[in-house]
Order: structure tokens, then sequence, then C-alpha cells
């Protein structure tokens, strides 16, 4: 049995009274063992795990944490175990209250009545033991790795796999297909699968899709220092998937939200990013209490209506720090698609929307009946959008219709914004300004929503914690991300955990010619960076810049100035922050390069 990782949190002996003293009379141990016995018992053919747990407790002292990781037993059963065990349990010295193992002199006993020489007799082999103790190295980084990466979000669903699982995931994954010159694409990626695979095969290409901005740029550049063949794409699934990657992979790997939803939506968007309908695999993370088999049930009647064919499920394959409900693992199960799930799909509804709840915790959880703002707050969001409108238009982003009447504003859905940029039928010609509900923002909405759309205001109302509200009069990075495009500002609204943001648009006309050509790029976010870029130089676009190029020295200056194609394929809604902030200062740059050199030799 692998024992995963130290402990996340060591609660300590929940649930349990002060340990006896050493010499506790005989009857209490009996009564110790009689308790654990009808425990036991009371599992019949499935009580190995538990007897697991009581051989493990034999052999040395635990946290409560560390004793779930290391058996796979759900936390609640393993607290269990130990209340019936408290007359017979002892504290590591030092350690009051949260390392214990049964006292010495019982140990014998202990593992005479639940056969502690035969479970370790009949233990299954590991498969992966002999590649894995030929590859400590890459065990060894991939959990320096998981130790320096982002932190978890809770309100993501995010629990760190331990380092060893993401280098037994590419193990398994090299033994089994031949990665050399294929394609894996993560659907999320907080585990590094991917710098795992790639570094263990150095010519697989990798993409990973995130909500998680910070992830991502941490997956970048640990993928550069390198040298490993990883492109970073960003994504909310609920509004699709990057248009990419669609039809890209051999092989895709996602660790999704443990809930129906989550599972069927991050499955279905693996789907789209298959381009071997027939003989592509998704590999999917998945685990359960086993306590609550009615969650798993609904779970695998997800991956079933997708009608796909599970070929195989391997247990406790996954270990992770934290997650200890379901013993702090996950199987992993091998998916392949049949004709029926291509029929299934393509007669599907559109995706969820942004409001969709498809994580267990957080205020996006399925149980927490996320609703949209207080009637006040959607009166103020609309009345601070139409401001100055002098008979403009009024459109309004979001997925509920604060206004439905005949003369409230016009309804685009947040998906559709995020995806094509305001419909022509609600632009047209005119003044348009734009109030946006964002309070279900889970932190990067507000930043696209700033992208996606062109108009003559922008208020958007999101939470009063949303990470991009530096101050009244900062927005941080954002501020410096969109400051060609948008002057922003922001203030608390009264009685409300929400706040609104305003965004009036840069004039041209004060604009260098570098910052000229980076505001045509934001204007068209929804366009490739290399087309966009190239069709700005063909027709001297920026305010102030040098004049226009032949479309084939424009494309070729593009590529000159940006030497990863796959940034140039992308669209700015498609890539982390990070890197649209360096595709504009290169942009930039080399905009006010060229503007300075054709002004010198005139």
């Amino acid at each position: 049995m692998t024992v995963h990782g130290a402990a996340e949190n060591d609660l300590g002996m929940a649930g349990m009274g002060p340990l006896p003293a050493a010499d506790t009379p005989p009857a209490a141990r009996g009564r110790a063992l009689d308790r654990l016995e009808h425990l036991v018992a009371g599992y019949g053919a499935q009580a190995r795990p538990l007897r697991r747990v009581i051989a493990l407790l034999t052999e040395q002292p635990w946290t409560i944490g560390d004793l779930v990781r290391a058996s796979g037993v759900a936390r609640r059963t393993v607290e269990e175990i130990l209340d019936c065990l408290a007359d017979d349990l002892r504290e590591e010295p030092g350690r009051p209250g949260c390392a214990v193992m049964i006292k010495e002199p019982l140990v014998v006993t202990y593992r005479d009545h639940f056969g502690f020489d035969e479970l370790h007799r009949t233990q299954l082999t590991d498969p992966l033991a002999q590649r894995l103790a030929a590859r400590q190295a890459l065990v060894g980084t991939m959990a320096e790795l998981v130790a320096a990466a982002p932190p978890s979000r809770v309100d993501l669903d995010h629990v760190p796999a331990t380092g060893e699982t993401a280098a037994r995931r590419a193990l398994w994954m090299d033994s089994t297909y031949d990665l050399a010159g294929a394609r894996l694409l993560c659907i999320g990626d907080h585990d590094l699968t991917s710098l795992a695979a790639c570094s263990l095969v150095p010519n697989l290409s990798a993409t990973v899709v995130d909500l998680d901005e910070r992830l991502l740029e941490f997956i970048d550049a640990q993928s550069r220092r390198r040298g490993l063949d990883i492109r970073c794409l960003f994504a909310d699934l609920r509004f699709g998937l990057p248009a990419v990657t669609e039809s890209w992979a051999d092989l895709i790997f996602t660790d999704p939200p443990y809930t129906p939803e989550g599972v069927t939506l991050f499955l279905q968007r693996g789907l789209a990013g298959l381009r071997d309908t027939l003989r592509g695999r998704l590999l999917l993370a998945y685990g359960h209490s086993d306590l609550h088999p009615a969650l798993g049930w609904k779970v695998q009647r997800a991956v079933s209506d997708l009608h796909l064919t599970v070929e195989a499920i391997m247990a406790d394959f996954n270990g992770y720090d934290g997650a200890e409900a379901v013993g702090a693992t996950s199987d992993l199960y091998v998916c392949r698609p049949t004709a029926a799930t291509w029929r299934q799909l393509a007669g599907a509804a559109p995706g969820p929307r942004g409001r969709a709840a498809i994580y267990t915790r957080g205020r996006q959880a399925v149980e927490s009946g996320s609703a949209g703002p207080s009637p006040a707050a959607a009166q103020e969001l609309l009345a601070a959008a139409a401001a100055g409108l002098d008979g403009g238009r009024l459109v309004f982003i979001g997925d509920g219709a604060p206004d439905a009447s005949p003369s409230g504003p016009a309804h685009v859905r947040l998906a559709t914004a995020l995806r094509n940029g305001l419909p022509r039928s609600v632009s047209g010609r005119g003044r348009v300004q734009v109030a946006a509900d964002l309070t279900a923002d889970p932190g990067p909405w507000l930043a696209r929503t700033l992208l996606a759309v062109n108009a003559d205001r922008l208020v958007a109302l999101v939470p009063a914690g949303h990470a991009d509200l530096a101050g009244p009069a900062s927005f941080g990075a954002l501020g410096g991300l969109v400051a060609p495009k948008w002057r922003l500002c922001w203030r608390r609204l009264a009685g409300e955990r929400l706040a609104l943001v305003e965004a009036a648009p840069i004039e041209t006309a004060g604009l260098t010619a570098g910052e000229g050509m980076v505001r045509w790029l934001l204007d068209r976010a929804h366009g490739k960076v290399g087309n966009v870029w190239a069709e700005a130089l063909a027709r001297g676009a920026a305010p102030g810049a040098a004049g226009s190029l032949t479309r084939k020295d424009a494309r070729a200056a593009v590529e000159t100035a940006v030497a990863d194609p796959g940034l140039l394929a992308a669209t700015l809604m498609d890539l982390p922050r990070h890197q649209i902030a360096r595709i504009a200062a290169q942009v930039a740059r080399t905009t006010d390069a060229r503007t300075t050199d054709r002004r010198t030799h005139r």
C-alpha cells in the first residue's frame, strides 16, 4: 500500500477523550477489542480495508490524516476505528493528541486477531512499483512542483494530488499508450499531470485548459524552463472549449469536480477535444466515499448517459493531500466513446450557463442555491450603466433578466458575450452602454468581459471581495492589461456584498503608436492574434504608426516578433492573462520601434 504525502490538516483525535494510562486494566482492553471486532464484523466480506487500518496502527504512530492517506479509508470510518480502540491506543511521545498507535504489549494480540500476516501475504503487488522505483527523480521533481504550485482554491474544488500521483499517472500512460509524438489534453490540471507526462516523454505535446490563471502561469513558466511542449489556454468550461483545442488531442485527462454536473461537463469538453473519435480515450479521476455509494452511482450514471464505454476502473489509483472524506484517494476510469456518444452530443442542448453550479464547495456549489443579485442591486446596476445614455441602447449581459419589460434593456447571455462579443443585432449603430451581472464571477469573468465587449460604457456588478479590486483608484494588473481600452473605477454598494465596476473607453487620439496597436488587438479579442495583428500592420491601423505593409510582409513581421506560433493561432480570449500581457508588450515594443525607425529614415 502506498503512503501518500504528509498530513494537510492534522485535527487530532476527533471525538475521543483523553487516552488512558499504559496500565489500563485487562477488562478495559477486552472491551476495546470487543468493540472493534463488532465494528469489523458488521462489514462482512468488505472488512479488509478496516483490517488494513488496524494493521497500520500496529506498525507505527499515525495522525488521522496520514492514516486516511495510507489506507485509502474514509476519515469517518477511520475515526470509528479509533473510537473503538481508544482504551488500547497510546500517543506518540512529544506529540500529544496528534499521532497514536496500538500499545506495544497489545500489538501481537491485535495482529493475531485481525490476520496481520494474511493481510501482508495476500496484498496485491502494485504493477507500477518497479517503474516508480526507477523514476524516483521524477517523483521528487513532481513533489517539489506540487509544493511550489499556487495554493488550492476551495471554491474550485482544488485538492492537490501528491507528487507521486502525478508521476504515477505519467508512467501509467507511458506504459499503456504510444505517447511519442502524441497529443495530450488536460481538462483542468491543478495536479500538474501535463508537467509529469511531458517530463517523462519529451516529444509528447500537451495542452492545458483551466480557469485558474495562476495555475496556467505556473505551468507555462515551468514548461518553458524545462523546454517542454506544453500550451496553456484559459477557459471557463461552462462557456465552451477554446476553438484551437477542438478535435486536437489523442488522449484526454481530467480530474473534475466530484459532482455529476462537474463530471458531465468536463467529459463533454474532453470529447470535443478528441481528434480520433473511434480510438480516442478519456482518463477520468473520480472517487466517492464507501459510506455514500449513491454519489458514486450518480456520477457513473452521468458517464453512462454520455454512452461512454468504461474499459477499466483502477481503484485507489490517485492519492491526495486532502479529500479525506473519500479516503484521500480516487479511482482512474478509462473511458472510450461509442457511436452513440457522438449522436448524443450532437443532439444535446447547449452547455450550462455561467451561474450553473458544478462544484461541491463555495458560492457555486451544487447545493448552494446560488441566485442572482437582489432587485435593488440589479436596478442600481442598470441605472449606473444607463447614465448619460441620451437615446442610445442599453444592453444587459447576464443569465437573468432584471427588467424583462418591452422597454427594458436588450438581453445578451454572458456565454454569448464571452464567446462572440455583443451581437450586431444589439450593438448596431449609435451609442451602446452595457450592464453586466458578474455576481457569480469565480475570478476571471471581469477581465474577460472587458476584453470581449466594445461599448461606450460598461458597468459590471461583481463580488465585493473580487481579486481584481485592488483599491478604488487602482486595479493592479487588470488596470494595466486593459489600459489602452478602458479607464476603470469601482465603488461598493451600500448594504450589499457587491461592488460596481465602471469602465469608460479611452480616446484613441491620445494613444502612442504602440498603445494604438494594442488597442486594435483588444478591440478584436475574438480574432486570432496573428491575423488581427497582421491586418493592423497591413492597414497601418494604429494611430501614429508607420505606414502599411503588404499582407505578406505584415505576416512575416508578426511571425518574426513572436516565435511561438501557438500564441498567434489563439485568440486573446483563449490566452491566460500573463500571455496577453506578454503579447501586448511585444506588440507595443515592435510597433514603436518600427515607427521610430521609419521616422529616422525620412
